[in-house]
């Protein structure tokens, strides 16, 4: 809860010093490698809100618009490469609150619409 937060939000504010976008698979790794999570969008179809597992790729339905996340991982199942991604609908939804979307063919636009930043060491108030 807040209250057990023990800093004030002065105290924890943070800037960046630089954004950046990333649009290869090679180069979105290797920011993540070196920095952590990543920042992305991608455009939501009809079948994603019922994703429970997997690696998801649209199949069917239309465009319900688009859709900010967080990427922080990626792996291999059953020989598909895959990005891991949490959403911000909530920790029922999908796996725990994250799903798996393929990885190195765009699906969705998603590796078309990376961003990263760095933090800056100190913010003056």
């Amino acid at each position: 809860s807040e209250s057990s937060y023990s800093k004030s939000y002065s105290d924890d504010k943070q800037k960046a010093s630089a954004s950046y976008s990333l649009s290869t698979v090679q180069g979105i790794q290797q920011d993540m490698m070196q920095y952590g999570s990543v920042t992305g969008a991608f455009t939501v179809y009809e079948d994603f809100p019922t994703y429970t597992s997997g690696v998801y790729h649209h199949v069917s339905g239309s465009q319900l618009g688009g859709h900010a996340i967080k990427i922080f991982g990626w792996g291999t199942e059953d020989s598909e490469d895959y990005w891991l991604v949490a959403n911000s609908w909530n920790d029922q939804w999908g796996d725990h609150g994250t799903f798996k979307i393929r990885r190195g063919v765009n699906e969705c636009g998603i590796e078309g619409q990376v961003s990263a930043g760095t933090v800056a060491a100190s913010v003056v108030v």
